[in-house]
């Protein structure tokens, strides 16, 4: 759990939202580069290099990540 969170914290904070918004909240590709004002190939490219990355994660880290990125 602390790899994962210690991995989750250290992304920069587009691509930590993006990663959250994909694999946690299930969140399409189009509607992650609206949210971040980002190009579509670029948020694809943030996620497909961050899931490999993480993972699994347990359920009380993912609801951390999701209440953090609600307040931002």
């Amino acid at each position: 759990l602390c790899e994962v969170a210690a991995f989750v914290d250290g992304l920069p904070p587009k691509q930590r939202v993006a990663l959250v918004l994909r694999k946690y909240q299930g969140r399409g590709y189009d509607e992650i580069a609206a949210k971040l004002r980002a190009r579509y190939a670029a948020v694809a490219t943030a996620i497909e290099f961050a899931i490999p990355l993480s993972g699994p994660a347990d359920e009380e880290l993912l609801r951390s990540l999701i209440g953090e990125l609600r307040g931002a």
